[in-house]
């Protein structure tokens, strides 16, 4: 249930349009005033004694950058700096897969030639073995005979 109003209020705040650091400070501060037995100075000093972390410092840092990035033109100088250098990638990109194509017929010819001398293997092996048989028919008739 506490959950539910918390995400409630954080909502509602939203909507109206207060800014995102004031929703979730007041739907923290009135969920832990309904639902706990802590007293309301006790509940800011544990949230200013949360906010000393350094850590936590990122956050409007973040936020204070994102700001700046969009009320200047830096965002769009950040943005047309990929672009040049994705072409340069799909250059490299598309000329190793080109040597790779090409890597991988070598290796299909070369694969072919293995093949072709195993079938003429075969058939020099499959010769040896008629020219036996017919020495040995030979042999044979002339033991017979």
């Amino acid at each position: 249930m506490s959950v539910a109003i918390l995400f409630g209020i954080f909502f509602f705040l939203v909507i109206l349009g207060t800014p995102i650091a004031i929703c979730l400070g007041a739907s923290t501060f009135v969920t832990l005033m309904l639902f706990t037995d802590i007293s309301p100075i006790e509940i800011s000093a544990m949230m200013f004694e949360k906010i000393e972390h350094y850590s936590l410092m990122a956050i409007p840092m973040f936020i204070f950058a994102g700001n700046l990035l969009s009320k200047g033109s830096a965002h769009k100088e950040l943005l047309s700096l990929p672009n040049p250098l994705l072409d340069i990638f799909l250059v490299v990109f598309q000329s190793l897969q080109f040597l790779h194509q090409l890597f991988l017929l070598q290796f299909l010819v070369h694969l072919l030639l293995l093949l072709l001398q195993l079938v003429l293997l075969c058939l020099e092996l499959l010769c040896k073995l008629v020219i036996l048989k017919n020495m040995l028919l030979v042999l044979l008739q002339r033991l017979v005979l």
